[in-house]
């Protein structure tokens, strides 16, 4: 089995874009899903796995956000049938007229993701580092 991994960012941001592999397109606003339709082409089985960080599961009255409601608005975006993981956060996140710390580090981050990696034991991984805010797609690489 191919796992796709990758970290995201807020999704209203995402917007479609065409990806084209070995001269057939996709239409999608994240390149992983583009990939994992290429491979489900050719017959492979393919699970996509999106990494959210916590501090995207805050609204701004600082209430955490249920997760089915965060993956709603990547589904909303046409992007179906994955795994989310939520991931440590790090920094200062300005919600509304209130700043909030995360006190994790990459080390926390990295670590958290490769216990998912160790979990699974992929036999094939993809990496998608496009995506994500600041550090994520760095500490997911580093996971690996």
């Amino acid at each position: 089995m191919i796992q796709i991994f990758q970290t995201i960012g807020k999704p209203d941001a995402y917007q479609e874009k065409e990806f084209e592999i070995e001269d057939k397109s996709y239409i999608s606003c994240l390149c992983t899903d583009a990939l994992r339709e290429y491979l489900k082409g050719k017959g492979e089985d393919v699970v996509l796995t999106i990494f959210i960080p916590e501090s995207l599961l805050l609204d701004e009255s600082l209430k955490r956000e249920n997760l089915d409601e965060f993956c709603d608005k990547i589904r909303e975006k046409g992007i179906e049938d994955f795994k989310a993981v939520v991931i440590p956060s790090v920094g200062r996140y300005r919600l509304g007229d209130r700043e909030v710390d995360f006190s994790g580090n990459v080390e926390v981050i990295s670590t958290s993701i490769l216990l998912h990696f160790l979990e699974l034991k992929p036999d094939k991984v993809y990496i998608d580092v496009s995506t994500g805010f600041n550090i994520y797609p760095v500490t997911l690489l580093e996971a690996v």
